[in-house]
């Protein structure tokens, strides 16, 4: 689940970025998340062991593709800087720290070999978070 949280405050919780862009980045986040969990809920087959351990992988699976961050099951490095892209009028400092970053996350995902789109977003999740923590953008601030 942290990985849902960095990557949400990634992009909503931003130090430098107007109420406006928060409001409106937040409420198109809540939205994706109340359409996968019910597409999930949809899909659920009822094994209890798996649904809670898949949920959350297939959650951030499901979040990072419709904000565009994956596509085909791997990271979309086009897809997450035309999401950043609208930060850049707000901050122009963080949209260049995070720019960076993105390069340094597609450079390691692009070696990632994993079957499974849930387990490869979880990587994906845990990845963005290190990166961000190397880049000295502290995600825990922003929550």
């Amino acid at each position: 689940m942290n990985g849902i949280l960095s990557v949400v405050a990634l992009f909503t919780l931003a130090n430098g970025l107007s109420d406006e862009f928060r409001l409106t980045f937040s409420g198109k986040v809540q939205e994706i998340v109340l359409s996968c969990l019910e597409e999930m809920d949809n899909q659920n087959s009822g094994e209890a062991e798996t649904a809670s351990a898949m949920a959350v992988k297939c959650l951030q699976a499901c979040l990072l593709t419709n904000l565009g961050m994956m596509q085909d099951g791997r990271f979309s490095r086009d897809g997450t800087l035309v999401l950043l892209d609208e930060m850049r009028s707000n901050d122009l400092d963080l949209y260049t720290k995070l720019s960076a970053g993105v390069d340094e996350v597609n450079d390691e995902m692009q070696n990632i070999k994993q079957n499974n789109e849930c387990e490869y977003a979880q990587r994906l999740a845990h990845t963005i978070q290190r990166v961000a923590w190397e880049h000295n953008i502290h995600l825990e601030d922003f929550m």
